[in-house]
């Protein structure tokens, strides 16, 4: 009597095969038709074998499968981003099994702080052929706060303006007419008049402000 032990009921990923072995015997009968003592396999079915122990013979043993070939999830991130706000990223894919690089095991995180995020979803746990995974780099800069006010100097006195409220987030500047580049400008040396400062500051979105700058021709005592 031959010994016919096809493996236990499993689930596969898309794209994936398995080969179903009848073991030892002499004719072999599986209900897709073949007639080798392996078949391959890459759809979802039940899967059933007959076993000749001798050709003619009534020794005959049998065993079924069921395998089942689930879809790969499809996982999108979505392109790198910059926000203002903590936000959500969701994986997608209900139902699946997920592990982020937070160490988070949910569909969805929240985002708050700036980083590269990335996931791997897979339908079938503990078969990491059906492994897939994307990330995405965020970055979270708050929404610059400018406050420049008007101002009068004497044409002998300088004055440091600092370009935002909150430095230090990854904010780029750019001063006009000065040309400068830093968070904070100091001005040293304006003609007498009236001058007009402008400052734009850039984190996910650009906010600019400008302020008047009086300089006076103001009397110098120099002491003995």
């Amino acid at each position: 009597l031959p010994v016919v032990n096809l493996i236990q009921d499993t689930s596969l990923c898309d794209g994936q095969n398995i080969t179903l072995n009848a073991g030892s015997g002499t004719l072999y009968l599986w209900n897709t038709g073949e007639t080798t003592q392996t078949i391959t396999v890459t759809q979802t079915g039940t899967y059933s074998v007959i076993v000749d122990g001798g050709n003619g013979t009534r020794c005959n043993a049998s065993d079924s499968v069921n395998l089942l070939f689930v879809p790969q999830p499809v996982v999108d991130l979505g392109n790198d981003t910059c926000a203002e706000t903590a936000f959500i990223i969701d994986a997608g894919n209900p139902g699946m099994y997920y592990l982020w690089s937070t160490g988070a095991t949910t569909q969805t995180i929240n985002v708050n702080t700036s980083d590269i995020y990335s996931v791997t979803v897979n339908p079938l746990p503990g078969n990491n052929q059906c492994d897939v995974s994307d990330s995405k780099n965020v970055q979270i800069i708050p929404k610059p706060v400018i406050n420049l006010k008007d101002t009068t100097i004497c044409k002998h006195q300088h004055l440091t303006i600092n370009g935002a409220a909150q430095p230090g987030n990854g904010y780029t500047y750019s001063w006009s007419p000065l040309g400068l580049t830093t968070p904070t400008v100091t001005i040293t040396d304006q003609q007498p008049g009236d001058h007009q400062i402008t400052v734009s500051v850039t984190g996910c979105t650009t906010v600019t402000d400008m302020m008047l700058l009086k300089v006076e021709p103001c009397d110098l005592t120099i002491p003995n």
